[in-house]
């Protein structure tokens, strides 16, 4: 195997050891470690998910525990913003608050025949008067706050027909001071009548006096559906958004009471302890007592409000909504779920999953960058190799043909058999242009490792360029006069010295001369120019040979390389000649450029600069 490929397998053994085997074994453990630290996370979020719903639902039983007990005790009033309603249970039938105020009046005949008799005079005999008086004696007759309130609405309403308005405000006023507030058979607190007749002509003293009265009302007495309504309208007259907003959700709040039997069996499945989600917004409805219990009570506990009061891990919340990946609170809160996003531990995690990943990305790319510098190595390595094995073989060629001539041409001459004077001294002329050829051969190789290595000397003087190129020529000329070529030579004689090494410069011409003479082709005619072009001396030598494409143009001045012929023959050479030209260019501070298209022949240009002093 060559020495080359043992070292590019060493390079790559030492990579796999060195890079590729570490890296693969750490990002192993680094991708174990991250599916072990998600599944401790997952763990850990479900373990963190299951202890925040069980504070927050033993946080709940213990506020509506606190509701249940304080219901029991009767210390639960409409003025509790939590509780939206109260009302008595007993075998499966449910009486609302209002219902139980108009069957806990007592029927009184003596009441009821003078109430009557007011209101037969008020409306059909159209005596206020005699109405006013037995309105009085039906108030005396009242054994009842119901019954009182009754008498003084109408007794109100025959003083109005009257037109003693004073004395009629000053009835309506002692209504709304009621408290707590009688209604009627409708569940409407006698207040709400009261405050109608206020409203006609009420000065704004009079119209806080009301709104006084409905906010006594609404916060002392458990509301019906049309008491509630009621409520918001006369709210909404006297302009109190506040207050007209409160009665308004009451108001929706009843309106689902017709449904509400319909859930009776299932609260009382859930038993004295349990408690189950009713309607939207939610209510959660409990009993208390144990069944068959006459004073058992069902609470309706307004879930937005009291779930408010409970203070939430951050990141959880309370869902209404019925989100799906929303844990339920389970027994006895049917239909609560809640909901814990984003996931706290999940956060506190995140800057270590983090740092895995960035570690792991890290070694992936130190790995794929020493890859991509391990492959560029190899492959020039590769290529240096197959540069070096052609420079090898050309220049053997190149050796063979100059040592092959001159032996030939000694040995003839050696053995006497040429007589003709003229024949010897051809070929002692080939001897010696061989000879040149060999040693130009020989010192362009000498000449670009020393260049390569820095150690190239340059001896700097002023150079006429006419002269450079007639020495490049007289080097040349037993190759020119060999291969029939035509060399055309137009100097300027006004272009200045430059300060250059004529040596230098003149392998640089013979350099680009060799080159025109093997890719001419046919065409045996090569043009050799000087001229000034602005602070340049510019030294020309253009060929009508093969041309070179436009994208080789690059390439051609890098060390060993060769850009491929059209046909695909090849030329005898080392792919030295214009690397060595390049490089005695930008040592005199000037420049070479090319221009050449295939089938067109090839321009180059040497750009030396012109000294001030010239």
């Amino acid at each position: 195997m060559p020495a080359r490929l043992l070292v590019a397998h060493r390079q790559t053994l030492l990579f796999l050891g060195a890079v590729v085997v570490p890296s693969a074994v750490l990002m192993a453990l680094g991708i174990r470690t991250i599916r072990q630290d998600e599944e401790l996370r997952l763990k850990r979020r479900s373990e963190e998910r299951l202890r925040i719903v069980e504070l927050a639902r033993q946080e709940l039983l213990a506020r509506l525990e606190g509701v249940r007990l304080r219901a029991t005790a009767g210390q639960v009033t409409p003025r509790d913003r939590a509780v939206g309603m109260l009302a008595r249970f007993a075998s499966g039938r449910l009486m609302m608050p209002w219902e139980t105020a108009v069957a806990d009046r007592e029927a009184d005949g003596a009441f009821q025949g003078a109430l009557q008799q007011a209101e037969r005079q008020l409306h059909q005999l159209r005596d206020p008067v005699g109405a006013s008086a037995q309105a009085r004696a039906a108030a005396l007759k009242a054994r009842t706050r119901a019954q009182r309130a009754r008498a003084d609405l109408l007794l109100a309403a025959c003083l109005s027909a009257q037109g003693h308005q004073k004395a009629t405000r000053d009835v309506v006023r002692g209504l709304l001071r009621l408290n707590p507030q009688p209604v009627d058979e409708f569940g409407v607190p006698y207040a709400f009548y009261a405050t109608q007749r206020l409203l006609e002509g009420a000065s704004s003293a009079e119209q806080r006096e009301v709104l006084e009265g409905l906010s006594q009302a609404l916060e002392t007495t458990w509301l019906s559906p049309v008491a509630a309504h009621m409520a918001a309208d006369l709210s909404a007259r006297l302009g109190a958004a506040g207050l007209h907003e409160v009665a308004a959700q009451h108001a929706s709040e009843l309106e689902r009471l017709a449904d509400l039997p319909s859930v009776l069996p299932t609260l009382e499945k859930a038993g004295p302890q349990g408690w189950i989600s009713f309607g939207k917004p939610p209510w959660l409805l409990g009993l208390t007592g144990q069944p068959g219990d006459p004073d058992r009570l069902l609470i309706a506990v307004r879930a937005q409000e009291l779930l408010a009061a409970i203070r939430l891990p951050v990141g959880a919340r309370w869902d209404l909504g019925g989100t799906t990946d929303a844990t339920p609170l389970g027994e006895p809160f049917s239909g609560l779920r809640l909901a814990i996003l984003p996931d706290p531990v999940g956060n506190r995690n995140g800057s270590g999953r983090l740092f895995f990943v960035a570690a792991l990305l890290l070694v992936v790319s130190v790995a794929a960058f020493s890859a991509w510098l391990l492959n560029r190595d190899v492959r020039r390595e590769a290529r240096l190799a197959r540069l070096r094995s052609q420079f090898v073989s050309s220049v053997s060629h190149e050796l063979r043909t100059p040592i092959s001539t001159i032996r030939t041409c000694a040995e003839l001459l050696d053995m006497g058999r040429i007589g003709d004077t003229r024949q010897v001294s051809e070929y002692l002329r080939a001897i010696i242009g061989e000879s040149d050829r060999l040693s130009r051969l020989v010192d362009g190789v000498l000449d670009f490792a020393r260049t390569e290595q820095g150690e190239r000397a340059y001896h700097f003087q002023s150079v006429s360029l006419a002269d450079v190129i007639q020495s490049a020529v007289r080097e040349l000329e037993y190759q020119l006069a060999q291969g029939g070529f035509d060399l055309r030579i137009d100097a300027d004689p006004e272009v200045p010295d430059v300060r250059a090494d004529p040596e230098a410069l003149a392998q640089a011409v013979g350099n680009l001369l060799s080159n025109a003479m093997k890719y001419s082709g046919e065409r045996r005619q090569i043009e050799v120019s000087l001229r000034r072009d602005g602070r340049h001396a510019v030294v020309r030598v253009r060929d009508h040979g093969i041309g070179i494409a436009p994208e080789e143009h690059a390439r051609i001045f890098e060390g060993f390389y060769r850009a491929p012929l059209p046909d695909g023959r090849e030329v005898p050479g080392a792919g030295l000649g214009l690397t060595i030209v390049d490089q005695i260019v930008k040592a005199h501070g000037g420049q070479v450029t090319v221009e050449s298209q295939p089938g067109q022949g090839s321009t180059f240009s040497l750009w030396l600069p012109i000294s001030e002093q010239s």
